[in-house]
């Protein structure tokens, strides 16, 4: 029996990630957590650490070795933190910004894709029409004696 590719399958439809967080990464320290975020991105990634520090070489003009990967991915190598280039470096490769959501994950602020910032902007605006027609209603009936 042919399936139908046509029609979407609701029940194996995932809604898309609009905000990046720090979900799998859990640790003791922050700079622990950092370092479980980079070894999650590194495992989940599908590629060999020397491929991702292969390709951060090339889009740095720098060599990044595979040791420096494995320092960066250990907890107890604490001291070994990738700086914000090469940070950048290994979210852009691998395609996944956890390890940049763990450094939001103290403040109130969280990591979207760039196409969603639309979204948040009718969201925010959305809401204050909102709370700009409660004001003016207000006023009208102010304005009118009601």
């Amino acid at each position: 029996m042919a399936t139908d590719r046509r029609t979407l399958n609701l029940f194996d439809w995932q809604p898309p990630v609009v905000a990046h967080k720090a979900e799998k990464v859990r640790a003791a320290s922050f700079r622990a957590k950092l370092a479980k975020a980079v070894s999650t991105t590194l495992k989940e990634c599908g590629r060999t650490r020397a491929n991702v520090a292969s390709e951060m070489s090339a889009m740095l003009d720098a060599e990044i070795s595979e040791h420096v990967l494995n320092a960066a991915a250990s907890e107890s190598r604490e001291d070994h933190l990738l700086n914000p280039e090469r940070l950048w470096a290994l979210c852009t490769v691998t395609g996944d910004f956890r390890p940049v959501a763990v450094l939001l994950d103290r403040s109130d602020n969280v990591l979207i894709d760039k196409r969603w910032l639309g979204a948040v902007r009718e969201a925010i605006a959305t809401a204050e029409k909102e709370r700009l027609d409660v004001v003016i209603k207000a006023a009208r009936r102010e304005w009118r004696g009601a």
